[in-house]
């Protein structure tokens, strides 16, 4: 009896990449570094009235999704610094409605002083006026 030709072995699927271990510490630092900017973002909008976040909500979406994997014990101190982060987004959202009113207040307000400037600039002298 004859052996059937070796065949060469069905060749292996790769193993797929596995996504690097999640590190809580780094995920702690991201929050810290987005604390820090929102800070600055209050201080400026304090002293100045205008704050640039370009950027920062993508640094925050990835820094959301990398908590929702970490679990177990691991995940309350990240979760601590993501609530410490949201409370700051509060905050900032707050003031600048707060600042976005009172502009539109202010506006209305000029408009209607020059509303009644121009009015008064175009309007028939009365009898015995000029």
């Amino acid at each position: 009896m004859t052996e059937p030709p070796a065949r060469s072995p069905a060749p292996r699927k790769p193993t797929p990449p596995r996504a690097p271990s999640l590190d809580p510490q780094a995920v702690i630092e991201g929050f810290n570094r987005v604390i820090l900017a929102l800070e600055a973002a209050l201080t400026t909008l304090e002293e100045e009235g205008s704050v640039d976040l370009a950027g920062l909500d993508e640094e925050i979406e990835r820094l959301c999704g990398a908590t929702m994997k970490i679990t177990g014990p691991a995940a309350d101190p990240v979760l601590k610094r993501m609530g410490a982060m949201t409370d700051l987004l509060e905050k900032l959202s707050s003031q600048l409605s707060e600042r976005m009113a009172d502009s539109s207040t202010q506006e209305q307000v000029e408009a209607k002083a020059k509303h009644r400037s121009a009015i008064s600039a175009y309007r028939k002298p009365e009898q015995g006026e000029g």
